[in-house]
């Protein structure tokens, strides 16, 4: 049985309502006013809340923002009770999330109807996210041990054949196998975090454990970040020569953390997915309020009919080039867009090469 609170102030319409619920096979739980219901929420997690408006104490816009303000009641339906409303209010209320309006007087059938359609809903998408979450556990459990055993066992391998003769060894032998230690070390880092990044995001989370947290909400110096990303990746695989960069500075309205991600992500895949030799361009520049990053690589580009299928520890072209990773690479770029209103455009022929062009929101400036 589901349980819905019903915040009204006044008693005989809170009474009326609450024999409904009861006549319905729902559990009512009662409150007096805004304060009352948000009491009821520290104890209880309702299925629905029926909130009326105009209550002394604390509104109903009041309680609808607090709700929205707190993670784990911010996805409950809610649903405004009110004797009038304008244009203007109903907007304030679906703006702060609200998920459907009943005008007093009101009937039975009405109410329950609006009530039987947002629990439906509510109920498709908690499925929804709980086929997610196993579709992320089945992709953990197949993914992880493999990606992150593999460079795991360099380091342990390399680490104790050194411990037993490297005093057998030549200078240059032992600089090698501590370069592969390092190396492997570097790649199990960046397994971990972009697993954990691509869990955060995915299932929402508000905050990221950055190793180096920037407290600030946009970047300011995102022209810096994709040099030295590229630049970086560039060096990693040898490949100085084939990289071209004309980026010109911009304040962005995205977490220089997150923005970060996107710099590293896109380099990674422009070097793994192109060859020695091949140019790999990029580029940035200002279109109306936009800060336009291009990333143009010749390399073995994919199947555009594909890019709905882009979802972590899944990489394109797996059979046929093998790639260390777990294919978050792309998701995360996704995801990341998805949550900052970043607008990206993949060009991509298999065989010639991928453009990847991002339209990221420049911040604007305080009045």
């Amino acid at each position: 049985m589901k349980n819905i609170l019903v915040i009204e102030d006044e008693e005989f319409v809170r009474e009326t309502i609450s024999d409904m619920l009861e006549i319905e096979g729902y559990i009512p739980i009662l409150a007096k006013n805004g304060e009352a219901g948000l009491e009821c929420l520290s104890q209880i997690k309702p299925d629905l809340i029926l909130c009326d408006i105009n209550m002394p104490v604390m509104d109903g816009y009041e309680v609808l923002e607090r709700l929205k303000s707190t993670e784990s009641l911010s996805t409950i339906p809610f649903i405004f009770l009110t004797a009038k409303a304008s244009n203007d209010d109903m907007r304030r209320g679906m703006e702060l999330g609200a998920d459907d309006y009943i005008f007093k007087p009101f009937k039975a059938r009405d109410l329950l109807n609006a009530i039987n359609t947002r629990l439906e809903v509510y109920d498709r998408s908690k499925v929804m996210t709980e086929t997610k979450l196993d579709e992320l556990r089945l992709q953990l459990a197949s993914s992880l041990p493999h990606e992150f055993r593999t460079p795991l066992n360099v380091i342990l391998a390399t680490s104790q054949f050194l411990h037993k003769k490297m005093d057998m060894m030549e200078k240059n032998e032992i600089k090698d196998m501590i370069y592969n230690i390092v190396n492997s070390g570097n790649r199990l880092s960046k397994l971990i975090s972009n697993y954990l990044v691509y869990t955060n995001l995915l299932l929402n989370k508000e905050e990221l454990d950055f190793k180096d947290k920037v407290f600030t909400n946009y970047t300011i110096d995102p022209e810096d970040m994709i040099e030295n990303s590229f630049l970086r990746m560039a060096s990693e695989f040898e490949r100085m020569e084939d990289i071209e960069i004309d980026c010109v500075p911009a304040v962005i309205d995205v977490y220089p953390e997150y923005f970060l991600k996107i710099a590293d992500e896109l380099a990674s895949n422009a070097f793994k997915f192109s060859k020695d030799g091949t140019k790999i361009n990029v580029s940035t520049h200002i279109e109306d309020e936009y800060y336009i990053l291009i990333v143009k690589d010749r390399g073995i580009g994919f199947d555009l009919t594909k890019l709905d299928e882009i979802g972590g520890f899944r990489q394109f072209g797996r059979k046929t080039m093998e790639q260390q990773g777990m294919g978050l690479g792309l998701a995360i770029i996704k995801l990341v867009c998805q949550r900052f209103n970043i607008d990206i455009k993949i060009d991509s022929n298999p065989n010639e090469g991928s453009t990847f062009t991002l339209k990221l929101p420049i911040k604007k400036e305080s009045v």
